[in-house]
């Protein structure tokens, strides 16, 4: 019964793997026409993350907050969210496991 179970479980993986790139592949060719090669992109990216910096900078800066008041945000910020998100890895882990376990 595990072996007929581990052969669905992989059946169902590759059709999902093959309607994922059946879904991303006009995506992936739009990408490589417009932007050619990677050098390219993660330049457009870097330039894009420093415009947004610095206007957000400029910002905190007009609005004369702290530096220290940011770093305390930021840190609460990712805090949060690392873990938040290794709650959830965790309970899916766990779910998986339960499931897997019968």
């Amino acid at each position: 019964m595990s072996d007929l179970a581990n052969q669905l479980f992989l059946f169902i993986l590759d059709i999902f793997s093959s309607i994922l790139n059946l879904i991303f592949k006009p995506i992936d060719l739009l990408l490589n026409t417009i932007v050619p090669n990677y050098e390219t992109l993660s330049s457009y990216v870097i330039t894009l993350f420093s415009y947004f910096r610095s206007t957000f900078l400029f910002f905190l800066n007009w609005l004369n907050i702290p530096s220290e008041c940011i770093s305390l945000f930021i840190g609460y910020i990712t805090f949060k969210i690392t873990l938040y998100f290794g709650t959830l890895t965790y309970r899916l882990v766990l779910k998986w496991y339960h499931y897997l376990k019968g």
